[in-house]
């Protein structure tokens, strides 16, 4: 069974191709972030520790806190991160650095997988096809998954090189977990459907 109409469907399938491409193009941006943190991961651990520097600074909206490379500003540091690496900015460098590029590598993971559901829709002129039934089960894991992997990362690689690693819960982390349940939810109505529209096959 095909959910399009003659007159529409080649309107509606260019679009769909449109937003796949899209969507690929996402994923292989969050790809080249993903092997770009891990280049710096690799730069970082090449670098003494004298060239790695926390600082604060105060501003109308309150205080900063930054980590300096070489004297360069190189990104924000979280301020339970100053409070407990700031002797040690070198492995702070590496621990956020290492949580970008599981955030990075999750996202385009899902992406990538998002891609594949759009080109089954395409190809099958239905969204209701086994394969992405698996595909949306994966996306809605990994965006669960996305919600505490990078912090858990990050805390194990702290508690590894700084024996003190701490897991830091925000409200994103639980409005990811939501989504990721969302989906799930979702991927349970697309095997419904894929149920229904087998049912409806074989009375054809």
């Amino acid at each position: 069974m095909k959910v399009f109409g003659n007159n529409n469907e080649n309107k509606l399938i260019k679009g769909i191709r449109q937003d796949g491409i899209f969507v690929l193009i996402i994923g292989a941006v969050m790809g080249i972030l993903t092997l770009m943190s891990l280049w710096r991961i690799v730069d970082y651990s090449h670098r003494s520790e004298s060239a790695f520097e926390m600082q604060t600074k105060t501003t109308a909206a309150g205080d900063e806190y930054g980590l300096l490379v070489n004297g360069v500003y190189e990104m924000a540091v979280d301020y339970n991160d100053y409070l407990q690496m700031s002797e040690n900015a070198k492995v702070t460098a590496i621990a956020e650095t290492a949580e970008y590029m599981v955030n990075a590598l999750l996202l385009g993971t899902i992406f990538l997988l998002l891609h594949f559901v759009i080109r089954n829709f395409v190809k099958q002129k239905t969204p209701f096809v086994k394969q992405n039934i698996i595909l949306m089960r994966g996306i809605a894991v990994l965006t669960i998954l996305s919600a505490m992997l990078p912090g858990i990362s990050k805390a194990m690689l702290s508690l590894a090189l700084l024996e003190s690693g701490t897991i830091h819960f925000s409200i994103m982390n639980f409005w990811l977990l939501m989504l990721g349940v969302a989906l799930g939810v979702i991927a349970e109505i697309f095997r419904y459907g894929y149920s229904l529209q087998e049912e409806m096959n074989q009375i054809a």
